[in-house]
């Protein structure tokens, strides 16, 4: 086989194209980090002495508040399952005028409901930063059913999980 003269165009082309001494391709510096901001506020959620019985559960709800930095007319609104109780939330109050940086507030709320299945609950603040920003900050947490899950098995490789039975009409 001869080589012909198109060939060998392109072995130089190519060749010298990946020859060292060619234009060096420009880096660019990596770019200055960023930084989340601190929220000014903390919001915890947790629940407590949980007691089980005849298919219901009770216990306490934790609501934390926490300024990191002054904020004002903060709200509150709980939101938990419809199917949860809980008779003290009329009591918490609805609005702070202001929460000093440190400043902490502690609620502590009984709850009562079925336990049947897995029940949220959520807590949402809003709030005033000191520059007049409104914020919305929430927190939540879940009241496990008392029934674990089923196990799931391992079959021809694929892992397999039951189906759950609900009792009863669905709304």
């Amino acid at each position: 086989m001869k080589p012909n003269l198109a060939g060998l165009v392109l072995l130089l082309a190519a060749v010298t194209a990946a020859a060292p001494g060619g234009p060096v391709p420009r880096i660019l510096p990596p770019s200055a980090a960023t930084v989340e901001p601190t929220l000014s506020l903390r919001v915890d959620l947790a629940l407590e002495d949980i007691e089980r019985g005849g298919g219901r559960a009770r216990g306490r709800l934790r609501l934390t508040i926490q300024a990191i930095d002054e904020v004002r007319d903060v709200e509150i609104h709980l939101a938990p399952d419809p199917a949860l109780a809980v008779p003290e939330a009329a009591g918490l109050p609805r609005a702070i005028d202001r929460l000093g940086s440190g400043e902490a507030r502690d609620f502590e709320l009984s709850f009562e409901g079925p336990d049947d299945r897995d029940r949220p609950l959520r807590a949402e603040v809003l709030f005033r930063t000191p520059d007049g920003t409104l914020q919305r900050l929430g927190a939540g947490t879940t009241l496990p059913a008392s029934r674990p899950a089923p196990a799931g098995r391992l079959h021809a490789g694929a892992l397999e999980y039951p189906a759950v039975v609900l009792l009863g009409p669905r709304p």
